[in-house]
């Protein structure tokens, strides 16, 4: 048995239950040492593949323990929004903070600028 576990995977599935509708499986994914929860589904011609594509085979000792043989890694790509700031950027978040003289300059000239002593209703 010893030496049957030294050839495993580190990649193994246990299977917890099906979803509400019975269409897919529940599992726990184990791959090195981070540990994830996911749905299993057939894969039909046609449809789109969300996710990795795997093979499992079940252990005989343990059918609901399986090893995982991964056949398409999904490429996880982070959102366009979580992209690093560009080098000079504050990084924080929401608009751009534009508070160059640039720009003082052509908000005064398309906005005017008004003179607060002439303005009785400056707080």
């Amino acid at each position: 048995m010893k030496g049957e576990e030294q050839g495993r995977s580190e990649d193994v599935a246990l299977i917890v239950g099906t979803d509400e509708e019975r269409k897919a499986i529940k599992v726990l994914r184990k791959r090195g040492a981070r540990i994830e929860g996911g749905l299993l589904r057939a894969a039909e011609p046609g449809r789109p593949v969300m996710g990795d594509l795997v093979r499992l085979k079940p252990r005989p000792e343990i059918p609901i323990l399986c090893d995982v043989e991964t056949l398409y890694e999904f490429e996880r790509t982070p959102p366009a929004d979580a992209e690093a700031p560009p080098s000079g950027a504050s990084g924080h978040p929401g608009p751009a903070r534009v508070v160059t003289d640039a720009y003082r300059r052509g908000w005064e000239r398309v906005f005017g600028r008004k003179d607060r002593a002439d303005d009785p209703d400056v707080n």
